[in-house]
């Protein structure tokens, strides 16, 4: 029985010693990195789909900037072998290198920096982001947000253009022609006027507004930015009419644009931009209003491309010939936009203001990557700071994970355990013999 407990020991020494020598594999893929658009990083919030082996149907999604500013991370449950394609928005992505979009599993997370490019107008899409132009319009994208009554991006003709729906314009009638005239007219005329020289407008009204109940109305109409109000009355409103309109530029009803600087907390003086400006007109409310705030929203792209703050994102409202500043709080996001709150005493003329962000001293190269501390870290896009991609339970090599632990030369490694196991079987065969002569 020695020679059967000594045989016994031997295999479950050799399997306990085995894994040490045998490479694990995985099937689970993350993948992370950042995305580039039109040369550009794209901005935070941008939409992040996988496919796997062909498939139509996207098969999970991630959202820009979600964990890490300016990166994505997003699992893909597949097997070893399959292979994965990538979408941002509605536009394939490619490697940075442009070279074909498909990739396959090959261990438990890939480092992959996408790169995209946006359609022109005219294409069918989805999203706005999928646009250069940023706007997508009755299916395609189109050259402005083309909110006006009338106006379409999906003519004939004219597709990616907002165009008039109607007939002809001009002096003309029943389309007879004037003495020496065309009935021809150019497309230029057609276009709808620029978003920034024409207000998006919307108006909505409440039956009834009862004493002391708060009612939030809200407005979905596209371009407007603002989001909804919320109003308290001391007493009971009827047939309460809200218009809102919103501009880029300076209203005519106000005589002087808001200040151009900001001083922070910290005291330093920053430049202040305008997103948009918000007219609110309210009837039938007389002087019973207890309590409002205004919700707004404010472009991602506008942000970024303004070198704004989201943190400094501030309401002013103009009363009595001056700007005043209101309590203003960020809110939550959406795919394209930051969304907030701003409490006030009343409604008029609003500015949505931001303060461009100060310049900042980078602490390493954007995209670099390093191994110190037991994981490996890459540069944030904005050079601001480090992020784990990767831990590493045997230390590091280089800029890598180290394979075994530091210092154990994997050829030296397998020679002991090799040695080890011809020990065993020699102690096992020389008691086995020992066993027997008794």
């Amino acid at each position: 029985m020695n020679h059967v407990r000594i045989l016994a020991g031997m295999i479950i020494a050799a399997a306990l010693l085995m894994p040490q020598v045998t490479a694990q594999t995985t099937n689970v893929a993350d993948w992370f990195g950042g995305i580039t658009m039109t040369g550009n990083a794209s901005p935070d919030g941008a939409l992040i789909f996988s496919f796997i082996n062909g498939s139509s149907t996207a098969h999970s999604n991630a959202t820009l900037g979600k964990l890490t500013l300016g990166w994505y991370l997003i699992h893909v449950a597949a097997g070893a072998g399959a292979n994965i394609t990538f979408k941002v928005f509605d536009l394939p992505a490619y490697p940075t290198n442009n070279s074909p979009q498909l990739w396959t599993v090959i261990g438990n997370s890939s480092s992959l920096n996408l790169t995209v490019n946006p359609y022109a107008n005219g294409v069918a899409c989805t999203y706005g982001g999928s646009c250069n132009s940023t706007y997508c319009v009755d299916g395609y994208c189109c050259n402005t947000a083309c909110t006006t009554s009338g106006y379409d991006c999906n003519v004939a003709g004219t597709i990616g253009t907002c165009t008039s729906t109607g007939g002809g314009t001009g002096g003309g009638t029943g389309g007879s022609t004037g003495s020496g005239g065309t009935t021809s007219s150019s497309e230029e005329e057609e276009e709808e006027p620029a978003p920034v020289e024409q207000p998006v407008t919307a108006s909505k009204t409440v039956n009834k507004i009862s004493a002391g109940t708060p009612q939030k109305i809200v407005f979905d109409t596209a371009g407007l930015f603002m989001k909804g109000i919320r109003i308290e009355t001391t007493g009971t409103a009827s047939n309460v009419m809200i218009s809102v309109s919103t501009q880029s530029g300076l209203p005519t009803t106000v005589g002087t644009a808001p200040p151009a600087t900001a001083v922070t907390p910290s005291g330093a003086t920053v430049s202040q931009l305008v997103f948009k400006y918000i007219t609110i007109d309210l009837t039938n409310i007389e002087n019973m209003l207890k309590h409002a705030s205004i919700d707004f929203e404010v472009t991602k792209l506008w942000i970024m491309e303004s070198n704004i703050d989201k943190d400094a994102i501030t309401l002013l409202r103009y009363s009595g010939g001056e700007w005043q500043t209101l309590a203003t709080t960020f809110t939550g996001e959406t795919a394209t936009g930051y969304q907030f709150e701003a409490e006030t005493p009343g409604f008029s003329t609003f500015a949505v203001v931001g303060e461009q962000a100060a310049a900042a001293t980078t602490v390493c190269t954007p995209g670099a990557v390093q191994c110190s501390s037991g994981s490996r870290q890459q540069c944030a896009t904005d050079g601001m700071s480090w992020t784990v991609i990767e831990t590493c339970p045997n230390g590091c090599d280089g800029n890598q994970c180290a394979a075994v632990p530091a210092g154990w030369d994997p050829l030296l490694l397998g020679g002991i355990v090799g040695i080890i196991l011809l020990v065993l079987i020699v102690i096992g065969l020389g008691g086995f013999w020992a066993t027997k002569r008794k």
